[in-house]
């Protein structure tokens, strides 16, 4: 399958369903299982969700992402990483740039100049 730039995927019909074959065939979870995902995403990080139901959610999403499909913590141990709770108040916190009221999403990130912040404060030697 050819590779497309990202905001290529999004223009047309049939471009949007390239992206859905792309993840059918790429990704790990069904494209159903990634709309959970993005559903959960959307949940966890709504402000009108309670501090309780956001947890809830964004639990969701660490469940998948540190089990057998996804294993974002090997070579390590989940229990050796921040638990899910801290991970989610650094999320909240650190990428308040990124949340869903921002407007701020994969097509446009460029012309923002949020990616080059973002990489800047995660990786310092980056100039």
């Amino acid at each position: 399958m050819d590779r497309h730039p990202l905001s290529s995927y999004f223009k047309t019909d049939f471009q949007q369903r390239l992206a859905l074959e792309a993840v059918t065939l790429d990704a790990w979870l069904s494209p159903s299982g990634n709309l959970d995902l993005y559903r959960a995403s959307h949940d966890a990080f709504d402000p009108a969700a309670s501090a309780e139901e956001a947890l809830r959610d964004f639990k969701r999403i660490y469940d998948a992402v540190k089990g057998r499909d996804w294993q974002v913590f090997r070579p390590s141990s989940p229990s050796k990483c921040w638990p899910p709770e801290q991970i989610f108040e650094t999320i909240q916190h650190e990428f308040q740039d990124f949340s869903w009221q921002s407007h701020v999403n994969l097509l446009n990130l460029s012309q923002t100049g949020l990616d080059l912040r973002l990489e800047q404060h995660w990786h310092p030697k980056i100039s």
